[in-house]
């Protein structure tokens, strides 16, 4: 057993822990068995009886971390292998990370860490391990290489923190951020397989509708540069986030989409060849149309807001759309133009396909009151629609501006009742 200082200030390192981020921690602890060639990668949350997280695993099958390369890997922070090469050196495959700080992410699982790792070095097969303390961030514990026949692989090992920001690892949020960030990586290399928490991560399952688009931005009056958007529609609830990638979509950095787009879940991509040499700069450069990466965003947010403006046009035909194949579109034919189609539309808190689920649901037990589930203008009544005669004593009281099934829902003005009129 050896021990590696790292040679960096203890708050330094701290910060660089971002211990009130544990997704973030796990995201870049996928990211190094990824970068390891991997091809199976397992997250396990251990929970406690009291239904807190108490321990966090990270299994891989990549190709480890051999003994002549522990030392350099945790006596320094930076000068990580990746910078020399853009792929793995046995898949071939796209890497993530070059800054040599993800095992420093660590610290946001847990207090006590541990590494063991199974990898080829120049003496053969041998397996290490490597421990580290939160009350000696700096001091790493490197045991002794021993010669073993197990495969090649890491296990990462995070426990002894009491924090509810561990919580956050339990949550549909932390499956939906981990789909997002690898669903770029995870279509080029379907052979690559992520479990979270028991559940495998498959962003094609969880994607309505993608769309691609050619961009170009200029910088002080420099030949135009381009880039592609990608915009993902997702299926489940996540945050609405702007990835900033490289050619081949592997993220960067994560910055906020910065459009209003009401009614839509999506992720947009960005991929920008010489995204990894502004790495972090959207920080300070953002909004500015004289940085790079501050040009390329404003180009984005402009495409995306012309993009949702044609699809909310185009959701609202496909509601329609859907009304005619119910039978509860309110009109005959159609109208001679979109904007007199939905200025004559009901009023928004009327919606046939509710009134239809309603109908067909309450239809045997339907209160007195109650005839084609449209509300009566007067009482006592009979409706033309279904020529049911109303009763005379609802147990709330009615007026042409109000149903006695569900008045507080019901428009308040009277020019919004629907075709339900008088005998």
């Amino acid at each position: 057993m050896r021990r590696v200082h790292l040679e960096a200030a203890e708050d330094h390192v701290e910060r660089l822990a971002r211990e009130n981020d544990p997704v973030g921690a796990v995201k870049e602890l996928v990211w190094n068995a990824l970068d390891a060639d991997a091809t199976r990668v397992e997250v396990l949350l251990d929970v406690s009886d009291l239904g807190g997280v108490e321990k966090i695993t990270v299994i891989d099958n990549g190709s480890g971390i051999t003994p002549e390369g522990c030392d350099s890997a945790f006596e320094r922070i930076g000068g990580s292998w990746k910078k020399m090469t853009r792929r793995t050196p046995q898949l071939n495959r796209f890497l993530h990370g070059s800054a040599g700080q993800g095992r420093l992410r660590g610290y946001a699982l847990g207090d006590h860490i541990r590494w063991a790792t199974v990898a080829d070095g120049i003496d053969g097969r041998r397996r290490v391990m490597i421990r580290a303390s939160a009350a000696a961030r700096n001091d790493f514990e490197i045991s002794t290489p021993q010669p073993t026949d197990d495969p090649t692989g890491t296990t990462f090992e995070a426990w002894g923190r009491q924090s509810k920001r561990l919580d956050q690892l339990k949550t549909h949020k932390a499956v939906a951020q981990l789909t997002t960030e690898l669903a770029t990586y995870l279509a080029v290399y379907q052979g690559v397989e992520v479990i979270y928490d028991g559940q495998r991560i498959d962003p094609e399952k969880s994607i309505q509708r993608r769309d691609e688009y050619e961009l170009s931005f200029t910088v002080n009056g420099e030949p135009a540069q381009a880039a592609r958007l990608r915009v993902v529609e997702w299926s489940m609830k996540t945050d609405r986030e702007l990835h900033l990638c490289d050619a081949d979509g592997i993220t960067i950095d994560i910055t906020d989409v910065g459009i209003r787009a009401p009614g839509f879940t999506f992720t947009a991509y960005v991929l920008w060849e010489a995204m990894p040499e502004h790495q972090g700069d959207f920080l300070l450069g953002e909004g500015r149309l004289d940085s790079h990466v501050g040009a390329l965003i404003t180009a984005v947010r402009d495409k995306l807001r012309e993009h949702f403006k044609l699809r909310a046009v185009q959701q609202r035909r496909e509601v329609v759309q859907q009304w005619k194949e119910d039978g509860v579109y309110p009109y005959a034919g159609d109208a001679a133009t979109e904007t007199t189609r939905w200025s004559a539309r009901p009023s928004t808190s009327w919606r046939p396909p509710f009134i239809a689920r309603f109908r067909a649901r309450y239809a045997r037990n339907a209160p007195p009151w109650l005839c084609c589930a449209r509300p009566c203008a007067t009482s006592p009544t009979t409706c033309t629609t279904c020529s049911t005669r109303c009763s005379s004593s609802p147990p709330t009281t009615r007026t042409t501006s109000r149903p006695c099934w569900i008045a507080p829902a019901w428009p308040r003005s009277s020019r919004h009742l629907p075709a339900c009129q008088t005998a």
